[in-house]
């Protein structure tokens, strides 16, 4: 009768001295890649929950959002460029770059707003909207969030926000 103890655990000592030594490698290969299987298994399952909780955060996050109304009442773009690349004495390559910012004016019966888009590639294109239409908006610190004509929703920079300040009778 084999010695069920010698060379590791009775378990695999006994399949060991049952179905020889080959199969025996087999077996431990096998739990090594059930290991490695449920290893990642549970890092995927770790990745998929946390991007559901990101996904989640990011919904209930534009639910929160207090939409108003106002009126576009300007739309003006200021043309600009920006110079990128390296230069050294032996070569280089400098290219000018687009820049352009594109300024949105809301007013609604209290305040005046003005949101900033920046247009930095060549396919970017301001906003489909429509000078002294209605606009909806929400704003969530210095985020700006316009819906164009379209119904998308664009996040903006808050620029300045400006009360109105009542006509004084004199």
């Amino acid at each position: 009768m084999p010695n069920l103890s010698a060379g590791g655990s009775t378990h695999s000592a006994a399949y060991r001295s049952i179905y020889g030594p080959q199969q025996t490698r087999l077996l431990v290969t096998l739990d090594k890649e059930e290991k490695m299987c449920s290893r990642k298994q549970s890092s995927m399952i770790s990745i998929f929950s946390i991007l559901l909780i990101f996904c989640a955060a990011g919904y209930a996050n534009d639910k929160d959002l207090a939409w108003k109304t106002g009126s576009l009442t300007d739309v003006h773009v200021d043309k600009g460029s920006r110079i990128s690349g390296s230069a050294t004495p032996a070569n280089g390559s400098l290219a000018q770059l687009r820049y352009d910012t594109v300024y949105y004016q809301i007013e609604t019966s209290d305040t005046i707003y003005v949101a900033t888009q920046l247009l930095r590639r060549r396919k970017d294109t301001p906003l489909n909207v429509t000078v002294n239409g209605q606009v909806k908006f929400a704003l969530k610190g210095t985020d700006f969030y316009l819906i164009d004509e379209g119904g998308k929703q664009n996040k903006l920079a808050l620029e300045k926000k400006t009360l109105k300040t009542p006509l004084s009778g004199k």
